[in-house]
């Protein structure tokens, strides 16, 4: 398959012999710690944002809780994309028990015996295997329970998805990533 840019002119492959640095035009090109195996993989992000951004990304930890559609659509452009560690907040919800747009649940366990957590972060896993991906949290209330995100298991967190959460949990959830110095996203949908 051959790459080419929106003019539709052929790229060479993006390696460590690359000589142009396509996202900022410096004349030395370098993959700055990247593997030529990752460098591979994330061509597309490396030639619009560069190097520097690709390592930023790779260096920075995601929490999301809820695992909605919406949620299960994040996952996978942010894992993709070359993020460092996704961590997935397991309320407990059997895979079985998974949010209908949720397709990263199904993915992961056909026979519905493990959390919708375990089940996203294996396909996530499959998905990036540059990408860590854990699962934290109670893993047992099941049906939605955020009361194990808070300031302590936001620790170095760079941002934090919540989705389908109550107004008053999405509202203490923002205190404490204001606390931990996360970025706050939530949605209910």
């Amino acid at each position: 398959r051959k790459r080419t840019t929106g003019r539709h002119l052929p790229l060479p492959p993006l390696t460590m012999e690359t000589a142009d640095d396509y996202s900022s035009g410096a004349a030395e090109f370098s993959l700055g710690g990247l593997s030529e195996e990752q460098a591979a993989v994330y061509d597309r992000q490396l030639r619009v944002w560069g190097v520097e951004a690709q390592k930023r990304l790779g260096g920075a930890k995601f929490l999301v809780a809820g695992l909605t559609g919406l949620a299960s659509e994040a996952c996978k452009n942010v894992v993709l994309a070359g993020i460092g560690t996704m961590v997935l907040y397991d309320d407990g919800t059997p895979s079985a028990e998974a949010a209908p747009g949720n397709f990263l649940a199904g993915a992961g366990a056909a026979d519905g015996a493990v959390s919708v957590a375990a089940a996203t972060a294996a396909t996530l896993q499959e998905m990036n295997p540059f990408c860590k991906v854990e699962v934290v949290g109670p893993g047992g209330a099941g049906g939605g329970e955020f009361s194990g995100v808070n300031a302590a298991s936001l620790a170095g967190c760079d941002a934090v998805l919540v989705c389908g959460a109550p107004l008053a949990e999405a509202e203490r959830i923002n205190d404490a990533c204001r606390e931990a110095g996360a970025a706050f996203f939530a949605a209910d949908c």
